[in-house]
């Protein structure tokens, strides 16, 4: 007998679960223009950093790579959640 997915095999029967998800489009639509805002404010506020001349001397190197890492990542993130986003209008 072939191994299915969400399916348990006892002697006597096998119990086989159906597993449909559904989403609650507006409230998913509100969770990911939370994060989106979030995330573009955390982008801005990390390029006004790194920007600032004063900050970038002062800070301590790990700071800053860390900050220039998190604003990369950012970059990525900020066009897949708008892609969520409009996948789900």
């Amino acid at each position: 007998m072939a191994k299915l997915p969400n399916t348990r095999h006892t002697a006597r029967f096998d119990v086989r679960l159906i597993y449909e998800k559904q989403v609650d489009v507006a409230a998913e639509r509100e969770k990911l223009t939370k994060e989106l805002e979030r995330f573009e404010r955390e982008k801005a506020n990390g390029e006004r950093q790194l920007g600032n001349g004063q900050f970038v001397a002062k800070a301590p190197a790990p700071v800053v790579e860390k900050l220039g890492s998190r604003v990369a990542e950012l970059e990525v993130l900020i066009p897949k959640l708008k892609q969520k986003l409009s996948e789900l209008r």
